[in-house]
């Protein structure tokens, strides 16, 4: 049985450093430009039974005005949870006017909640920049899935081991304090998704963001989170929180 769950998990991996290779290499031949961003998280949630940490490897490759990115993501510290958390892979196309930044992005992402578990998301949003402003609108579609290990040990027919839930409405709203071009910012943002995962549009996530560029290729980022349940009740309650600090280095 472990040969067989560690398949999948060395096949994902694999897929993953081979896009990052061939990002690379497209870098070289296409005149792209390459970038990567790593970050460290650290929190807890309602069901997390304590604190855990997580990892994750973004790599990127802008072309012209088209951008490809696959990440990575991994339990560092989460007991009982797999060693691979998720994947993602995202394609935008970015379009500049004189003062506005505006872009459409289309996404597949993967999450693996338990060893049991998966949940698969796709959709897409429209993005938009404009002075101290950012805004995230779009939609998005899920399916929770049981693998073949969770149908054999809980007799689970092959028809009813996926749910496919309705569509779900995306959004963020960012306010920066400072001009986009500055050496540092402070942001302050509400939100429902993050880079592996999309929450449902009533529990949204409360986020404060900070970005210190220390060199045309570096740049160190810092943010934590305040997850929120059931913003429509008439008290909406806590969920979890997390801390997140990486870099993104542009080649």
């Amino acid at each position: 049985m472990k040969s067989q769950e560690s398949a999948p998990k060395r096949s994902i991996t694999g897929n993953v450093i081979l896009v990052s290779v061939l990002l690379h290499l497209a870098a070289g031949s296409l005149a792209g430009q390459t970038n990567v961003r790593f970050y460290t998280e650290a929190g807890e949630y309602n069901v997390s039974r304590g604190m855990y940490i997580r990892s994750a490897v973004i790599p990127g490759l802008a072309i012209k005005r088209n951008l490809i990115e696959a990440g990575l993501e991994t339990n560092v510290y989460f007991p009982s949870k797999p060693a691979i958390s998720g994947f993602s892979l995202r394609t935008s196309k970015i379009f500049t006017g004189e003062k506005t930044k505006f872009s459409i992005e289309l996404f597949w992402i993967t999450n693996f909640s338990s060893t049991l578990l998966s949940e698969k998301m796709w959709g897409a949003d429209c993005k938009m920049s404009r002075n101290h402003f950012e805004m995230t609108l779009g939609i998005n579609f899920d399916w929770y899935s049981f693998n073949r290990k969770a149908e054999k040990l809980y007799s689970i027919d092959r028809d009813a081991a996926t749910v496919h839930e309705t569509f779900n409405a995306l959004y963020s709203f960012t306010y920066r304090f400072r001009g986009i071009d500055s050496k540092w910012n402070l942001g302050l943002t509400i939100t429902d998704y993050d880079y592996f995962g999309i929450n449902q549009e009533t529990n949204p996530i409360l986020r404060i963001g900070f970005n210190y560029k220390v060199s045309r290729h570096l740049n160190l980022v810092a943010e934590g989170n305040y997850l929120c349940a059931g913003i429509t009740n008439f008290a909406f309650g806590y969920f979890g929180f997390n801390l997140k600090t990486g870099v993104i280095w542009n080649f």
